[in-house]
């Protein structure tokens, strides 16, 4: 979700202006829609999950995918195009 509203996933809440937040809402329902569609594995081709892998290319961007740890947990993330950060 974040990745499709462009989004660092090390951005805290309270760093989120009222942009960002009806951008991580309008991603947030759109996912999950296509997930109780029964389309999971038929996500677009521009989800992250697709390629959910250390150095493989953005599926948005000429990005490189990196991984990291956000609250202890690894994720993974474009930054060339989540650039709104803590």
């Amino acid at each position: 979700i974040l990745f499709q509203a462009g989004i660092s996933p090390r951005t805290t809440t309270d760093n989120l202006d009222s942009d960002a937040i009806r951008s991580i809402h309008t991603c947030l329902v759109d996912v999950l829609n296509k997930a109780v569609e029964g389309r999971v594995r038929d996500f677009p081709d521009d989800f992250l999950i697709t390629v959910r892998k250390e150095g493989a290319p953005c599926p948005r961007c000429e990005g490189t995918i990196l991984k990291t740890k956000v609250g202890g947990r690894p994720t993974y993330f474009c930054p060339d195009h989540q650039t709104q950060s803590i």
